[in-house]
C-alpha cells in the first residue's frame, strides 16, 4: 500500500517522519511523564536512539509526525503499526490534538486499508491515553501485563480494539478539543 504523503486536519498537519525529526523525538520521549508511557523506549531516551528508531520507521507506511499547522517540528507521533500507537509531547497534552491525530490518522487508514480492525492499548495507569481511544471508539478486549524498559518493570496494559464497522462516520471539526493529558 502506498504511503499516503499528508493529512491535514483543522489544527494539525500528519505527514512521514524524516530524519531531520530525531532532535524534537529525542527532546520530547527525554520527558520522564511521556517515555514512562511508552512500551518501547528506554529512560533516559537519548538522540542516538531517535536515530536508531528513526532508521526503521521512516520506511513503515502509516507512522506519521504531527505538526501544528503552519509551525516546524513535531509535537507527537501517531501511526498504525499492527496496532494504533502514539505519543504526545507533554507541552502539548490536554488541548486535543491527540483525538484531532489519531481521529485523522484512523479515517484515512480505513479508507486506504483492507484491515477489518484496529487494535491498541493504554498502560492503566495513563487516563489520558485510554480517554482519547474511548473517545475514538476503542473498546476493552482485555488485560495484560507489559514490560516497560523505561521503567524497568512489567506494568498492567489495558488491551483495545476498534472495528471498522464500530468506527462512525466523523468530522475532523467534531475531534473533541481539550480533556486529554498524556496520549
Amino acid at each position: 500500500m502506498p504511503k499516503i504523503p499528508k493529512i491535514n486536519t483543522p489544527r494539525l498537519l500528519l505527514r512521514g517522519l524524516q530524519t531531520t525529526d530525531a532532535a524534537d523525538i529525542a527532546s520530547l520521549i527525554g520527558e520522564w511523564d511521556v517515555a514512562r508511557m511508552l512500551a518501547r523506549p528506554p529512560y533516559p531516551y537519548t538522540l542516538d536512539d531517535a536515530h536508531s528508531w528513526l532508521a526503521q520507521a521512516v520506511d513503515y507506511p502509516w507512522e506519521y509526525a504531527i505538526q501544528r499547522a503552519g509551525t516546524e517540528g513535531l509535537i507527537g507521533v501517531v501511526g498504525v503499526t499492527g496496532h494504533l500507537g502514539f505519543w504526545l509531547g507533554k507541552p502539548f497534552w490536554g488541548q486535543g490534538y491527540m483525538t484531532e491525530a489519531a481521529t485523522a490518522m484512523i479515517a484515512t487508514y480505513f479508507e486506504h486499508a483492507k484491515s477489518t480492525k484496529i487494535i491498541s492499548g493504554a498502560f492503566a495507569d495513563n487516563p489520558g491515553s485510554l480517554a482519547v481511544q474511548t473517545k475514538l471508539g476503542f473498546v476493552q478486549t482485555g488485560r495484560s501485563r507489559q514490560y516497560v524498559p523505561a521503567r524497568g518493570e512489567d506494568v498492567d496494559h489495558i488491551d483495545l480494539a476498534l472495528r471498522r464497522a464500530d468506527w462512525p462516520a466523523r468530522t475532523l471539526d467534531a475531534a473533541p478539543a481539550g480533556g486529554e493529558r498524556q496520549a
